[in-house]
């Protein structure tokens, strides 16, 4: 049997254990199919509202609504200070992106990390809450009419049989910050000039998020759109009565970047205020609003726990808690309408509901204090023990990937020290797995590796001499600027780099990205006269695709050269464009493909030309630097074998220096949507979210497949072999970490689309069509 033949069905094994691995480790948390009922002691309380109005504000962090410098919403800071408001810091639990965190809102139960995959399937149906107990739930078997606008990942979770009037708009179309919550605004004075018409009336609006997403936590576009959602919230306070509540919050905060999905402090501090005429609280003078004195840990107010809305509010309309629920109630809100008598009795029910759910007795009751310290207690418990691991699955393909380890050193082996050499590799990066902070900063494993091979390269196995003295140093160089240009780790946030200055120095970006679109050309020469036209052609066309891009989407004032030579885009033209673009590099693909050259490089210089489009402003001028680093590589010729360890270890350090981690809140949606339209096809989305994701990555591992693509297969199926073994081993010792849904979920998703998406897609496939 063919040699490429064999690595491709190990690679594929390799994919399939490391499936079987994510299985059991990310299995679906039990929960109780029962829906809450009234108890008789239920009849002698009164609801305090009738009407609930929830204003869902994506990505709303506790400093947007409540510390002076971020927030704009001077409209709540009024009502909170007059009395008619309370606020909060609502901590949410990680993983903190929208659907898990609406599960957690809704339920009261605490998310799996598996929730923050389902996040972005569309057509997934296995979230789905709509024979679930819930808050939304509960007001539907109360007969209360729910109408729902906003990010349909309500309509996901719940169906549409649930709301009595809807309209969703999509949460991933994250270019449009506008639209996608005027889409909800129209219907508001509507709904409340017919408030007849409905009980409950939901609003998410997804603008705040997409702001963060496409230009960080802080550009003017976020003041902008406080001041419009604070108008907002105004106009539907004034217009309720004293029996309506009003219920302002964020599911989830965002980094400084404007992404989310972890844990730090700023992604898990949402803001929640609940606003009523009805209210009368005193406020303190540390808690007027808003807050002078900025907090590092993003805690202001009060802290609670996100899953306590669910029983508080349950109180509040007197219905029965969701069986999954694991909040408490929030005092705060609670104390100012009911007597003694009648909270014991609300503590007591939400006692009993949490005895239940952790499957014990509840106990005597005691005094009104320490009921609320041990219902703290089972509530910590039942965070605690929220997943149940599939041991079978994580024994079997822990050992399966053992085995499959030897059986590729049997088929593969070869006494050479290149071979040798990447097994030690693969033994370094898998010992460095049981290291949260390696994890953390892999980055710095790799880059450290990459010196190490160049360094050794250079003092062992090459003649001393000026040439290639100052073909090293100028490589190093290279990398060393790569390891400069993003924040590529999670431990720590660095303000002295590249992108840092490119973004404040905005006419040199331009300057470096113009040459940077033309380069691509510098990897080839060819006497096919449509490639020598296309090709300059199509990099103009990228360049000004990607101007229009940013006067669209960020402070870039060009318009005016753009309308001067007729080429300033409509929305409807930048996607008209892209699908051009996308048609026009596929048509130069295959035609070359057809024509079988020796050289490969126009097939590469195509592609990164595509890559480049699927990449941001301020790393464009990265793929100068590749191609760059690959000239000093070519001069430098190392051999064969060597080359292709430094391009894998380049492959996996480019990625990071990129602006990438092992987290998913660096995954980056902005470019996941060039030529795409409002209504789009989640596959192809996902698909260009992935060639954003490892845009340089693919770069280098197809400059290797040029090469020679069966020892390219060959070193990286041994190099992630017995690191994929202890990896998975160091996954399940790491299992109850207090890092485990911070550090090791998220890298093994990692380390799953990797070998998914860079090793069988990029490494194994994309050769086969391309060269």
């Amino acid at each position: 049997m063919n040699l490429s033949v064999k690595l491709i069905g190990l690679h594929i094994l390799q994919v399939f254990v490391i499936l079987l691995f994510c299985i059991g480790y990310f299995p679906r948390k039990p929960i109780l199919n029962e829906i809450s009922v009234k108890d008789e002691d239920d009849d002698s309380l009164n609801p305090i509202f009738d009407k609930l109005v929830i204003v869902m504000i994506d990505a709303l962090r506790s400093d947007f609504l409540y510390y002076k410098n971020s927030s704009k919403f001077y409209n709540v800071h009024r009502l909170i200070n007059e009395g008619h408001g309370i606020g909060f810091t609502a901590y949410a639990s990680p993983p903190t992106v929208t659907l898990p965190r609406l599960k957690g809102i809704l339920t009261g139960s605490t998310p799996i990390f598996l929730d923050a995959i389902l996040n972005v399937a569309e057509g997934d149906d296995s979230s789905n809450l709509k024979e679930h107990d819930s808050i939304l739930k509960q007001f539907y078997l109360d007969d209360k009419k729910i109408n729902f606008y906003g990010d349909d990942t309500w309509l996901k979770l719940f169906g549409k049989d649930m709301f009595n009037e809807f309209e969703g708009t999509s949460s991933f179309f994250v270019k449009d910050f506008i639209e996608v919550d005027n889409n909800v605004t129209r219907h508001v004075q509507p709904n409340l000039n017919n408030k007849e018409n409905w009980d409950i009336l939901v609003l998410h609006y997804l603008g705040l998020d997409h702001i963060g997403h496409a230009l960080g936590s802080s550009p003017p576009e976020m003041s902008a759109k406080q001041e419009e959602l604070d108008i907002i919230i105004n106009n539907i306070y004034e217009s309720l009565d004293e029996d309506s509540l009003l219920l302002v919050l964020g599911d989830h905060g965002m980094t400084d970047s404007g992404n989310h999905g972890g844990s730090t402090n700023s992604e898990t501090n949402a803001a929640m205020c609940f606003l009523s005429k009805k209210f009368q609280f005193e406020q303190e003078d540390k808690n007027i609003l808003p807050i002078v004195n900025k907090n590092e840990d993003y805690e202001y107010l009060t802290q609670i726990q996100q899953v306590d809305l669910v029983p508080t509010l349950m109180s509040l309309f007197n219905l029965p808690i969701p069986k999954n629920n694991v909040g408490i109630l929030i005092e705060d809100l609670i104390n100012p309408f009911f007597d003694i008598q009648a909270k014991n009795q609300l503590l007591k029910r939400n006692m009993k509901q949490l005895n239940e759910l952790l499957n014990q007795d509840s106990g005597n009751f005691r005094e009104e204090s320490d009921n609320i310290e041990h219902m703290k207690i089972l509530q910590e418990k039942l965070m605690d023990t929220s997943t149940s691991y599939n041991y079978p699955l994580l024994y079997t393909s822990i050992a399966l990937m053992g085995v499959l380890f030897l059986i590729n050193i049997y088929v593969t082996f070869e006494l050479q020290f290149q071979y040798l050499f990447v097994i030690v590799l693969s033994l370094i990066l898998g010992i460095s797995s049981f290291a949260t902070s390696f994890i953390e900063e892999e980055h710095k494993v790799w880059y450290w590796l990459l010196i190490f091979v160049i360094v050794s390269q250079f003092f062992f196995f090459k003649k001393i001499n000026i040439e290639n003295s100052l073909n090293t140093l100028g490589l190093l160089f290279f990398i060393r600027l790569l390891k400069s240009w993003n924040n590529s780790g999670q431990k720590f946030f660095y303000y002295d780099l590249i992108s840092n200055f490119l973004e404040s120095h905005e006419l040199f970006c331009w300057i470096l990205n113009f040459v940077t679109v033309l380069s691509p050309s510098k990897l080839y020469s060819t006497d096919s006269m449509f490639i020598k036209i296309t090709q300059p052609l199509i990099a103009l066309q990228l360049f000004i695709y990607k101007v229009n891009w940013e006067i669209k989407n960020s402070k870039l004032n060009w318009s005016f050269f753009l309308q001067n030579i007729k080429m300033l885009y409509t929305n409807e033209e930048m996607i008209s464009v892209a699908r051009f673009f996308f048609k026009i590099c596929f048509i130069n693909l295959a035609i070359n493909r057809f024509r079988k050259p020796k050289n490969k490089n126009f097939q590469i210089a195509i592609i990164t030309t595509i890559l480049i489009l699927q990449s941001s402003i301020i790393n464009i001028p990265m793929f100068l630097c590749f191609i760059i680093i690959e000239n000093f590589i070519e001069k430098l010729n190392f051999g064969k074998e060597h080359t292709i360890i430094v391009e894998i270890l380049l492959e996996y350090l480019s990625f990071f220096s990129f602006g990438n981690t092992n987290s998913i809140a660096t995954i980056d949606l902005i470019n996941a949507y060039n030529g795409i339209s409002a209504s789009y096809d989640i596959k192809i989305v996902g698909f260009l979210m992935m060639t954003s994701t490892f845009a340089p990555s693919i770069f280098f591992s197809l400059k290797q497949s040029s090469r020679d693509y069966s020892l390219t297969l060959k070193y990286s199926l041994i190099l992630n072999s017995l690191w994929g073994f202890l990896f998975l081993l160091s996954c399940f010792i790491g299992r109850y970490h207090l890092f485990v849904w911070s550090v090791f979920s998220p890298k093994l998703c990692y380390f799953l689309a990797w070998h998914v998406f860079m090793n069988l897609i990029i490494k194994i496939i994309l050769p086969l069509l391309v060269f």
